[in-house]
């Protein structure tokens, strides 16, 4: 497939180029011990809407030092070409549309729950 040896030439892991889904979350887990990234777990906890939710469930469930910036944040993105995004950020920071526009195309937006 030509997309995928492209995306092999640019360097991308072959679970990089997966599309999201269930074993995502154990994938960027993965990633993130194959790069030696140091990092805790503050989960499983039900899905929430937003940082702060998550904030709330995570002190609720009896969880201690938890703080805006101790989370993380997983935004799923649609590429102007139909390709998938999964940006993960610090929960206190917000994502530069300017600079993933600059890199993906314009049209590129927040996947949809379709």
């Amino acid at each position: 497939d030509l997309e995928i040896s492209a995306a092999f030439a640019s360097g991308y892991l072959p679970e990089e180029l997966e599309a999201p889904g269930p074993g995502t979350y154990e994938r960027v887990l993965n990633l993130l011990k194959a790069s030696g990234v140091e990092f805790s777990q503050l989960g499983p906890h039900p899905p929430c809407r937003t940082s702060e939710d998550s904030v709330r469930v995570r002190l609720e469930g009896g969880w201690s030092d938890v703080t805006l910036h101790s989370g993380a944040k997983a935004m799923l993105l649609r590429t102007a070409n139909g390709s998938w995004l999964l940006a993960v950020l610090p929960a206190d920071c917000k994502l530069s549309w300017k600079k993933v526009r600059a890199l993906h195309g314009k049209a590129t937006r927040m996947a949809t729950e379709e």
